[in-house]
């Protein structure tokens, strides 16, 4: 259990991560550094104890509504595009994360291996958050405005 617990702490580090990165690349800060590390601290700590609850649907609908409150709060950002941002995140979030569960089950496992298999936890994660980075990324790139343009070779 304590396992378990430190993983999906990890993952709550990682997914807080991605999305800072991915608000950094896109939009301008409204608050300073630390106030925007403390609100995703507390933020994605609230998180990880509605994720304890382990419900999909909730752990969704609650990653995309912190995220809302995150963006609007820490960055210069209208509410709907707030809004389209967060639920971005979560959807992109929510296809990398059944896209890895998808190739698991190909090798013989159970959709819901996870829950009784740390090593397929582990597997599920590192994989679905690398696929979300990459995806993340990938898709700031294309989001970006033209400030950055003259940053890049």
């Amino acid at each position: 259990m304590m396992i378990e617990t430190i993983c999906y702490a990890s993952i709550m580090v990682v997914e807080a991560m991605i999305a800072w990165s991915y608000c950094e690349r896109l939009f301008d800060r409204r608050r300073k550094t630390w106030s925007l590390v403390l609100a995703y601290t507390i933020a994605y700590a609230i998180l990880f104890l509605i994720s304890l609850r382990v419900n999909a649907m909730i752990n969704s609908v609650s990653f995309g509504i912190i995220n809302c409150i995150l963006f609007i709060f820490g960055y210069r950002l209208k509410c709907r595009y707030a809004f389209l941002h967060a639920a971005f995140l979560c959807f992109i979030m929510l296809i990398a994360e059944v896209l890895v569960s998808l190739v698991i089950n190909l090798f013989g496992y159970d959709f819901t291996e996870y829950t009784h298999n740390i090593a397929i936890l582990i597997l599920l994660s590192f994989w679905s958050k690398l696929l979300y980075l990459i995806m993340a990324v990938f898709c700031a790139r294309i989001f970006v405005p033209h400030k950055y343009v003259k940053e890049e070779p």
